[in-house]
């Protein structure tokens, strides 16, 4: 075995800065296939991260980059000399590199493995290793500096042979395995913490008390301890910093998070796969049921000295899904620790656990140090700020979570008031995810360069604040799980976005407007609900959910990939009437409100209008006309459903033109340049309230009379300078061919149905 030689490399290295724990050097013809293959995979086992430059490495790169990187952000290097080992220049090489990584810095140990060879012939270069080296000085001779270079890999070879390593020939490769990989891992120690610097304090103490209770020192027995307390008071991070120091002790070990979700989510065989892909280090397993999981846990695991960690456990099924009916302490071998996380402390009681850690609320000193942590990124109280760091914590009352959202919702409030002037603008990732409590969202206006905002799980945060919508950089909003804010949302602009489709919108229950103008790249909505009584000519295409009873607006302009689908305007259209149901029933119940008035705006490319608008009409002087008076006075109907075909022309002579007023729009068509699609007809599809007809409102020239006819005249429209990138005004003509319209009645949803299957 090894000298200590070895070990006195490393007094200052076990918590370097480190990408990976070992490197391993090899000829992959020699020994990549038997004992380095082994090696590797027992150290992975181990939870030891190994790069190994075949492996890592794409064939025909140039070495020397990406191998000199992994060579420094490595804390161990295990060279394996095989007998043609010498003969590859891409191995010496590497070799050289990695004894000048050690030469310069204190951190790096070589571990020297003699595979099938002496480790005099590595020392002195005979043998084989004096054949290759004929080689290479054959093949460089006429090139001074290779020439140079061949010294050094002489020199080289001889330095890392000098070291006490392993001579491993004749001699059991598993048991020789299990002998370096135990020095390496005694080598390494425990790994730095990878836990946030904040989620560290007062950590130290509870990893000892819990070390306590796991009775580390009683290698024989087998100990089961629970982890109870409040959300967010710190039981997962206890279990992880624990988890980190001791994992290497033991023969398997596997911490699963969120137990609760993956059962939710993946059912039992995916707790189980999760348990047996990381103890036992196997991926893609094909686990048929519950029974073999559960037999395969124990086969495999009922021998060995084993860690377990399973994180929030809120079921005592999920308990049973690694043991069956035995006890877990049946399932692990001797010297085995099982921790099981859970804030139901009855859960831990129920199974029978040997004794429960209560995570309790930080105390004063610690809580003041993770406020100044959060807040100051220090660890001690700022002189001007310690009656508002008095004034939080006893609002959070020692609990860590509480501490870290009160201290952004003080410090984003600070800077608004000028009391602090830190740069909000560099801020890039706003995450309060998880704050359950949490019922204000802070004002965003002064954070222009917010790219991210993490909100998922804020269950009690009723609405966003409108800075928001000032952030023009922001590219990822995650709102999972805010279900009291998502019940509560009513108007969805989604205008000029580059998405190709839309979530799930069915748990909007209150949405009323859904805006999709300008949306280029938009190509299709969620599948249609299966309640929705549509034909299914009408169906080609994945269809919206707009069945919710108040989901009553929809404006689309613009989404060329949209258009460009088959059967797109049937599958409009169709929306269009699904919109229209909703507010019917409201309207057949007597709910209906100003507010739900349906706000139906699309416009596509499209020649004709369909069957279903039974008044149609050539339009003879440029505009639209729409006779409501034989209805006028019957308070049966709700509205006028109507259709337009025109297209338009952009021109450069003002003369003529004015600008529209966009303040007061009825319908809400939007005449973009842009909207111009190579000069195509356009469909106009949109709805007039019957309210409206007793409203005066003006845009493209609308005129209402008092016997029920309604007129819009298309004159020349200069548009705001605001709607181009260029800054100049364009001048756009409007061409209305032919219009039609549909007076609605207040009539049985069937009926609808019907009209539609024949008409459109």
């Amino acid at each position: 075995m090894a000298s200590n030689a070895i070990l006195q490399h490393t007094s200052s290295s076990s918590h370097a800065t480190h990408i990976y724990d070992v490197f391993v050097s090899f000829r992959g013809e020699d020994t990549r296939n038997s004992f380095t293959g082994f090696l590797f995979g027992h150290l992975c086992t181990k939870g030891i991260n190994v790069f190994k430059d075949d492996e890592d490495l794409k064939k025909g790169e140039s070495i020397a980059p990406e191998l000199l990187q992994a060579i420094q952000a490595s804390r161990l290097f295990i060279v394996v000399f095989s007998e043609n080992y010498a003969s590859s220049t891409w191995c010496l090489r590497e070799l050289a590199e990695i004894r000048n990584c050690v030469e310069t810095s204190p951190r790096p140990v070589i571990i020297p493995i003699f595979y099938d060879v002496d480790p005099s012939v590595v020392r002195k270069q005979s043998g084989s290793y004096e054949k290759a080296f004929a080689d290479h000085e054959k093949r460089f001779r006429k090139d001074a500096v290779k020439m140079e270079e061949v010294q050094r890999w002489r020199e080289v070879l001889t330095q890392v042979a000098n070291i006490a390593g392993w001579d491993i020939r004749n001699k059991s490769q598993c048991e020789q395995i299990g002998e370096i990989v135990q020095t390496i891992i005694n080598i390494l120690g425990p790994k730095m913490s990878r836990l946030p610097k904040d989620e560290m304090v007062g950590i130290e103490f509870r990893v000892q008390e819990l070390k306590n209770l796991l009775r580390l020192d009683l290698v024989n027995d087998v100990r089961v301890v629970g982890i109870s307390g409040m959300g967010g008071i710190g039981k997962t991070t206890l279990a992880r910093a624990l988890y980190e120091r001791i994992y290497h002790q033991y023969d398997f070990c596997s911490f699963i998070d969120d137990v609760s979700k993956i059962y939710r989510d993946s059912s039992s065989l995916g707790v189980q796969k999760q348990l047996i892909s990381q103890s036992l280090n196997k991926k893609n397993l094909e686990i048929c049921n519950v029974i073999d999981g559960t037999y395969l846990v124990w086969t495999r695991l009922h021998n060995a000295r084993t860690l377990l960690v399973h994180d929030n456990v809120d079921q005592v099924e999920q308990l049973k899904l690694f043991t069956g009916k035995r006890d877990i302490r049946r399932c692990v071998g001797g010297g085995s620790r099982i921790i099981i996380i859970s804030r139901n402390e009855h859960i831990l009681k129920t199974h029978g656990v040997d004794d429960v850690y209560q995570v309790q609320l930080l105390s004063w000193e610690n809580a003041l140090q993770l406020f100044c942590i959060n807040a100051f990124k220090v660890n001690y109280i700022l002189d001007d700020y310690e009656e508002l760091a008095r004034e939080v914590l006893s609002h959070a009352q020692g609990h860590p979570l509480g501490i870290e959202v009160l201290d952004l919702l003080c410090l984003v409030e600070m800077c608004h008031n000028g009391e602090v002037h830190w740069p909000l603008h560099n801020l890039k990732l706003l995450d309060l995810s998880y704050s359950k409590d949490l019922v204000e969202m802070p004002d965003v206006r002064e954070a222009l360069n917010l790219e991210k905002i993490e909100l998922k799980g804020c269950i009690k945060l009723p609405k966003i604040n409108p800075s928001i919508g000032l952030l023009k950089k922001l590219a990822f909003l995650n709102l999972g799980n805010c279900k009291n804010l998502l019940s509560f949302l009513e108007h969805l602009n989604l205008e000029g976005n580059n998405f190709t489709t839309l979530p799930n919108l069915n748990n909007l229950f209150r949405l009323y407007h859904l805006n999709l103008q300008h949306c280029k790249r938009f190509k299709h909505f969620p599948v249609l609900p299966s309640q929705t009584d549509l034909p299914s000519e009408t169906c080609k295409l994945p269809l919206p959910y707009l069945t919710h009873e108040d989901l009553v607006g929809l404006i689309l302009y613009n989404c060329k990939e949209l258009v460009e689908r088959e059967h797109c305007c049937s599958m409009i259209f169709s929306w269009m009437i699904q919109i229209f149901q909703s507010y019917e029933a409201r309207c057949l119940g007597n709910t209906c409100s100003l507010k739900l008035r349906p706000n139906i705006a699309c416009v596509i490319p499209g020649s004709e209008i369909p069957r279903w608008f039974n008044n149609q009409y050539v339009s003879m002087d440029n505009s639209i006309r729409i006779d409501t008076s034989p209805v006028m006075h019957d308070n049966n109907w709700i509205g006028v459903m109507c259709c337009a075909i025109f297209h338009m022309d952009i021109e450069k002579d003002m003369t003529g033109y004015r600008s529209i007023d966009r303040s007061a729009r009825i319908p809400p068509i939007d005449l973009r340049s842009d909207l111009v699609i190579d000069h195509l007809d356009q469909m106009w599809l949109f709805y007039l309230s019957h309210q409206e007809f007793g409203e005066r409102r003006y845009d493209c020239r609308w005129y209402t009379s008092y016997n029920g006819v309604i007129s819009v005249e298309f004159t020349k429209l200069m548009m705001d300078k605001s709607e181009f990138e260029k800054g100049e005004p364009q001048y756009v003509k409007v061409y209305v061919k032919k219009y039609g319209y549909r007076i609605k009645g207040r009539h049985p949803t069937i009926l609808w149905n019907i009209v539609t299957r024949v008409l459109l």
